[in-house]
């Protein structure tokens, strides 16, 4: 039978002429088929080829700094209250408007800054041509969003600072009552800045920060709103500069102060002396989880630090296969 004309000839398959590992065993499938399947484990060759395509390793590099710089923003966030427990504390000031309150409220409320840049951060969107259906672009822009609101009602208060005798300006109720909500904006802030870390998890990918972030993100915001309430009350806070920062938890890290001013006040050295005590256990659960999400962020630090050092080839090659199958010529 004679054969078939050159040009009617069936296309050679497409095979992979890189290292490839398998995602299943780690078999290298250098030459394999797209269509095959893994000599050692029998998973799909496509199948290892989407894996390798969604991990961040070839993820747009801007978008990979922009991410481990809120990363860092974030863990600033969790440091800068310990530090102060071994600074010393203002006591004259240093100029005729910056005041020792002033210092006060400059000092709370740089780690809250250092939170929202973190949030702000962490919330860039991917890049146009690598988003997928799992990109969550409505958490971005609230996670952004959330994080702004947290201080616009700071101009309110800020101006008679410290000034016990002072309520605040004499707004219609309705008024105050909004920028009490808008006080409790780091709360969703909070729970977006854990989904969308749960985002960079499973594309990093890594189980284990995964488990964690739900572990901490459904935690964290509930310790941080029952220890505060427990302590000051929906509605009978203080209403001035120093103690909003305090008492208000900051987007996406809670309240970093607990590990100061909790932390300081617990007995942890004598727990054999420590008798069942329900505001002790709901103090220590805020400190622990608000300690909890300060090693998540490390952890996130050194991860993404690896993404960006290892082959950042290998994603982008496996993308191109994948739209060599789905778009044959």
């Amino acid at each position: 039978m004679p054969a078939a004309p050159p040009d009617l000839a069936a296309p050679a398959p497409l095979i992979i002429e890189r290292d490839c590992p398998c995602i299943g065993c780690r078999y290298n499938l250098r030459t394999s088929p797209l269509d095959a399947r893994c000599p050692e484990c029998a998973k799909p060759v496509l199948e290892t080829l989407r894996g390798h395509a969604d991990r961040l390793a070839g993820a747009d590099r801007r978008w990979l700094r922009a991410i481990t710089n809120g990363i860092i923003w974030l863990i600033l966030a969790y440091i800068v209250p310990v530090l102060f427990l071994v600074a010393p504390i203002p006591n004259e000031p240093l100029t005729t408007w910056m005041t020792v309150n002033c210092q006060s409220l400059v000092i709370v409320l740089t780690p809250a800054i250092f939170a929202i840049v973190a949030c702000w951060r962490i919330g860039t969107p991917r890049p146009r041509r690598e988003r997928d259906g799992d990109d969550q672009p409505i958490t971005c822009w609230l996670l952004r969003l959330t994080a702004i609101a947290w201080i616009v009602p700071l101009p309110f208060i800020a101006g008679r600072f410290f000034d016990q005798r002072w309520s605040y300006p004499r707004f219609q109720v309705h008024q105050q009552q909004v920028l009490e909500l808008i006080a409790w904006t780091g709360l969703p802030a909070t729970f977006l800045m854990f989904r969308r870390l749960k985002y960079v998890a499973r594309h990093i990918p890594s189980p284990l920060l995964l488990h964690q972030c739900n572990v901490i993100g459904s935690q964290l915001p509930l310790a941080t709103l029952i220890v505060a309430t427990m302590s000051h009350g929906w509605g009978d806070r203080t209403p001035i500069a120093f103690m909003y920062v305090m008492d208000s938890p900051f987007p996406g890290a809670g309240m970093p102060w607990l590990i100061v001013t909790r932390l300081s006040d617990l007995d942890w050295l004598q727990w054999n002396q420590l008798q069942v005590n329900a505001e002790f256990i709901l103090a220590a659960w805020a400190v622990l989880c608000t300690l909890g999400a300060f090693a998540l962020a490390v952890q996130f630090l050194i991860a993404l630090i690896a993404v960006r050092r290892v082959d950042a080839d290998l994603p982008a090659d496996c993308r191109r296969l994948l739209l060599a199958v789905e778009n044959p010529q």
